[in-house]
């Protein structure tokens, strides 16, 4: 062939190092980037044509091979489209029937399925893309409906195969197609549900009457049992709400639109059936599928609401349904309140789309359910909004106080982690709400007082904006929640409330709430998201201390949050917890009385807290970074010292270091310490320390050894032991390990 027709010299676009004498991916991309002017110069010749489907051919097959990288792929994928999509534009007879193959379709197809994990987004849309303009193009209408019926095919199979089989990787490129396609009326509802009854043998047939209705729900049920998998689910919803929204469009303005606005929507029903079958789906269900259902035909969501007693809600005689199906009641409400459909106005009125319930009175006694999936739809209804700049009315922020003590006395692990995401929502809105409100009372003050200057009158009090009331009300509830927090973090609380009002402590922090904390400091999510309208100051020497006592606390979560709220800047002063100060004081005699594992790592925690604060206020007085580096070093080796004065009592002494003198902190306290100073990078004068860290562990490994490597260290009895230390053998081998363990 003359070197004139080539858009790629295929003899030098091989690399023999790839599997199968594959096209590089250099060589693809050239072609893409040169395609249109590479095509503009050439005839239709024949020659070139048998080039181009040549190239077509060896690109085809390179995108099938399973040894090249994602980058490849998809370079290949997108040469290959671009070919294709050129044909179908030249406007060239012989060029277009290069894209007329009855295969070609399902070979485009099968790329998408079979390398989906390795193809990306952009270039699995490019090939559906592709694949519509193939199936448009083709001029007879037995071959559309040939080629469309090949690919409806390969696609339902792939979705039938995956019901049963473990293997899930081609069923989310096979829904997303089907989606695509669906939509794009390239295939049809009819022929689908039609080709899915021959597929699905094992359903019953039924009369022809009710024929239709039983293949839509079947259909829609094989969608819905992909809601289980996290990774499959969101694919699954838009097929679910593609297939729906064909029935929509196909009923409206007919004849008996009335009629069939008053029915329960078809989508119910399989809806309902897999939520019997697994109730888990629930959640993927109401954040996939419910939201573009609602927007689709808000009359029908009047009728769904209705179904699951909406009007028993409203009459309070709802105790006689089930506790389930009050759930999902609660979530279509929530659903409709956030796409708009259902809006909060004065006196926590929800109403819109003819509905109006007053949330106060009806949803408060469920937000106390002893059901705790009642209870979390109740609240997650309260705080729901379209708008998160919506403020809270009285009645919803008087209801959510009295439900939050009931939600921070959660016993069940995953129903408080539940609760918590549910009150990191709430402090989200409550951010966003008050700067809403702050900025409405600031226009209306301005206004006023430019209206009363004007008039030479001076403002009164019965002139103050609307808004300032709500504002004092979002201002007192978080004053009042702060305080209650306080309440959960005490000694005497169990655990699960001091666990729950530590990560609510922590969220409110996170949120920019706390005027002494930095702006650089908060999250990344926090920065550029709503500032508070005012911020206050939560941190007080009730809470300190409070905070300090939890470093000792049995738990060790609750250790490490503690810990991780007082590390926050402008926290407290360091002279608190200075060496010498009555805390420390306090701490080492509790460890050095207890020698328990809890009490030594809290010291560390302590030591480490000292530590940090020491180097956050080196930053602040301006010294250098190899100053500050030093610095630090300086409490690195100061620690190092202890210890290793500690490790020669217990050398000397070890029955005396297991009573009074353990030194397990400073071990723990160490590792916090430098772990925390390589992440700045290079220790200052590390050599010396790590030879120092080096001996401490030899020392500590020549204490333990003579115990822990006897034949039956159960066994093992201190010699000449002395009577004023009441140790036994457990709080030797205890001691032992331990310093083992943390000197690794």
């Amino acid at each position: 062939m003359d070197a004139s027709y080539f858009i790629l010299d295929l003899s030098n676009a091989y690399e023999d190092a790839l599997p199968h004498r594959a096209v590089t991916e250099t060589a693809a991309q050239d072609l893409s980037e040169n395609l249109s002017t590479r095509f503009a110069k050439k005839e239709a010749s024949g020659q070139f044509v048998d080039h181009i489907n040549l190239v077509q051919e060896e690109l085809h097959r390179t995108a099938f091979l399973p040894g090249i990288s994602s980058s490849h792929r998809a370079t290949v994928c997108h040469a290959l489209c671009s070919i294709l999509q050129s044909c179908l534009l030249s406007g060239r007879t012989s060029l277009i029937a290069l894209t007329q193959p009855e295969e070609l379709p399902g070979k485009l197809l099968s790329i998408n399925l079979s390398h989906a994990e390795s193809l990306r987004i952009r270039s699995s849309r490019e090939i559906l893309a592709t694949l519509t303009s193939i199936l448009r193009g083709v001029e007879q209408e037995t071959s559309i409906q040939t080629r469309s019926l090949i690919v409806q095919t390969q696609i339902l199979r792939t979705v039938h195969a995956a019901q049963s089989d473990l293997d899930r990787t081609k069923v989310k490129p096979a829904l997303q197609a089907l989606e695509y396609l669906l939509k794009r009326d390239v295939l049809s509802l009819e022929s689908i549900t039609q080709e899915w009854r021959a597929l699905d043998t094992s359903r019953a047939q039924t009369s022809d009457d009710q024929g239709d209705l039983n293949l839509l729900d079947a259909l829609g049920l094989a969608i819905l049992s992909f809601m289980t998998y996290s990774d499959v689910a969101p694919a699954a919803g838009a097929v679910f709400v593609a297939v729906y929204t064909k029935i929509e469009q196909r009923r409206f303005g007919i004849s008996d639109n009335e009629t069939y606005q008053s029915r329960i929507p078809l989508w119910a029903s399989p809806i309902y059936i897999n939520l019997e079958r697994d109730w888990e789906t629930l959640e993927p269900i109401q954040q996939q599928i419910f939201p573009d259902l609602f927007r689709l035909n808000p009359l029908k969501f009047e009728v769904f609401l209705d179904d699951l007693g909406f009007r028993d809600l409203i009459r309070d005689t709802v105790q006689a349904y089930a506790d389930r199906k009050l759930i999902l009641l609660f979530c279509a409400l929530q659903v409709g309140k956030e796409v708009g459909l259902i809006r909060e106005s004065g006196g926590a009125l929800l109403e819109g789309c003819g509905i109006v319930i007053n949330s106060a009175d009806i949803i408060r006694p469920y937000l106390v359910n002893q059901l705790p999936e009642i209870r979390s739809a109740a609240f997650s209804l309260i705080i729901s909004s379209p708008n998160q700049t919506f403020h809270f009315t009285k009645e919803s922020l008087e209801a959510l106080q009295y439900s939050l003590p009931f939600f921070h006395s959660e016993t069940d692990a995953k129903t408080r982690n539940s609760n918590l995401g549910l009150i990191r929502r709430l402090v989200e809105r409550l951010r966003a709400s008050s700067l809403a409100l702050y900025r409405q009372s600031a226009e209306r003050r301005g206004a006023t007082l430019n209206r009363l200057t004007t008039s030479r009158i001076l403002p009164s009090p019965e002139l103050e904006s609307p808004c300032k009331s709500s504002e004092t009300l979002h201002n007192e509830f978080l004053l009042w929640y702060i305080e209650f927090l306080k309440t959960t973090i005490g000694p005497s609380s169990p655990y699960y409330q001091q666990i729950g009002g530590l990560k609510a402590l922590l969220s409110l922090f996170h949120s920019g709430l706390d005027r002494s904390i930095p702006i650089s400091r908060l999250p990344k999510r926090s920065q550029g998201q709503h500032k508070w309208a005012k911020q206050l100051s939560i941190f007080d020497g009730h809470l300190v201390r409070l905070l300090l006592d939890l470093l000792f606390n049995p738990y060790n979560d609750i250790r490490a949050i503690a810990a991780t709220i007082l590390e926050l800047p402008g926290v407290f002063d360091i002279s608190l917890i200075s060496e010498g100060s009555i805390l420390s004081t306090r701490s080492e005699y509790l460890v050095a009385s207890s020698g328990r594992a809890d009490h030594s790592d809290g010291l560390a925690k302590l030591l480490f807290l000292r530590y940090k604060l020491a180097c956050r206020d080196m930053i602040l007085k301006g010294l250098s970074q190899d100053s500050h580096k030093a610095c630090a070093a300086l409490m690195i080796e100061s620690l190092l010292d202890q210890l290793e004065k500690k490790v020669r009592g217990a050398d000397h002494n070890i029955a005396e270091a297991v009573a009074h003198a353990p030194f397990h902190a400073e071990i723990i306290g160490l590792r916090y310490m430098l772990e925390d100073s390589l992440k700045d990078g290079e220790i200052h004068n590390f050599t010396s320390i790590q030879q120092k860290i080096w001996t401490c562990c030899r020392s500590i490994w020549d204490v333990v050894q003579e115990v822990l490597c006897v034949d039956s260290p159960e066994g093992y009895v201190l010699e000449d032991e002395d009577p004023e230390f009441d140790i036994g053998t457990k709080d030797l081998l205890s001691f032992c390990w331990r310093a083992l363990k943390e000197s690794r």
